[in-house]
């Protein structure tokens, strides 16, 4: 279903530019922000370095945008989701990164990734 409201474009699309250039770093994000952006938490207090990959970190956020672009039909969300998909696929080539499962998702379904130990 696309929802034709102009208040509801304009305040996504303002909340979607905020999480990707304010929040985000590099598309990825933790769990929870402060409303001041001063503190980030994921499972633990996190930097302003760190990304959490699982949900509702980083593919919370990507999945909101896929919802975005599944109810408005704007490009815009689904380029977002996929810069958030791009992160998420750098995370998995450094070798350094530990990590159990992670989900992907796209506009035509879901890639799940199956992925044990610091490196495929």
């Amino acid at each position: 279903m696309v929802v034709n409201i102009p208040c509801f474009f304009q305040a996504l699309k303002k909340a979607s530019d905020f999480m990707m250039n304010t929040v985000s770093l590099n598309g990825g994000f933790v769990w929870y922000y402060s409303a001041d952006l001063s503190e980030q938490w994921g499972e633990t207090p996190a930097r302003k370095s760190m990304i959490w990959v699982q949900d509702p970190g980083t593919v919370g956020v990507g999945n909101m945008f896929l919802d975005a672009y599944k109810t408005t039909g704007d490009p815009l969300y689904l380029n977002d989701q996929d810069n958030v998909n791009l992160l998420i696929l750098d995370v998995l080539q450094e070798p350094k990164h530990h990590r159990s499962i992670l989900q992907l998702c796209s506009a035509d379904g879901t890639l799940v990734i199956f992925c044990n130990g610091p490196a495929f």
